[in-house]
């Protein structure tokens, strides 16, 4: 597998750069109200916001360890330690952060892995 990791690196880190650190503003208490739906709807908003920045941290964090192992010349390995298969090109591209080949991203996920493509 011949990547050019320094292509890879610079897109990872606009990746990167284009995420902001989460807001917990959102999740400030307000001022109580006494209308319940107002109360209802505050907490869901609450519930989604939480939900936003625990997504947003994972996508930083993941970026920045699939930069790291661009640094160390271990980027396109697969993570999983049994395994360490090369990840494959076409899923590096759609996905650059991934640090497990399909096979082990899908066992991981209770999937059972693809034997055959589609033609």
């Amino acid at each position: 597998m011949a990547l050019d990791l320094s292509r890879i690196r610079e897109r990872l880190q606009g990746m990167l750069d284009n995420e902001h650190p989460p807001s917990r503003e959102v999740l400030r208490e307000r001022t109580p109200a006494s209308d319940p739906i107002a109360v209802a709807t505050d907490n869901v908003e609450k519930e989604i916001a939480a939900l936003l920045i625990d997504r947003r941290t994972t996508r930083i964090i993941m970026l920045e360890a699939a930069i790291y192992r661009v640094d160390k010349g271990i980027y396109g390995n697969c993570r999983v330690r049994e395994c360490g298969d090369q990840i494959d090109e076409k899923r590096l591209e759609a996905m650059p952060a991934t640090p497990f080949c399909r096979s082990c991203q899908e066992k991981r996920e209770g999937k059972q892995p693809r034997r055959f493509r589609a033609a």
